[in-house]
């Protein structure tokens, strides 16, 4: 297999000379807005808690650190899987 028939095999998005920041911005702008809700959602989390108790506000930071260390890890290997 030369690579010219590879290049027939695999389909190549095409790239326009009009793809841009905006095109980025359309795909992008989900995951931002997904991202802010999460950090609204921990910075209301740590709120409530120090309201209850200032040792539980203090072990949120850890807390997200490891779930972010373990999801980042999951997402790391699953991207890998893809390619």
């Amino acid at each position: 297999m030369t690579l010219s028939d590879l290049d027939k095999a695999v389909p190549y998005a095409s790239i326009d000379a009009s793809s841009g920041s905006r095109e980025l911005l359309k795909l992008a702008f989900p995951l931002v807005v997904s991202q802010s809700f999460m950090t609204v959602q921990v910075f209301i989390d740590s709120l409530l808690l120090s309201w209850h108790d200032s040792r539980e506000m203090v072990a949120t930071l850890p807390a997200m650190l490891w779930f972010w260390q373990l999801f980042g890890l999951l997402q790391v290997t699953a991207g890998y899987r893809v390619w």
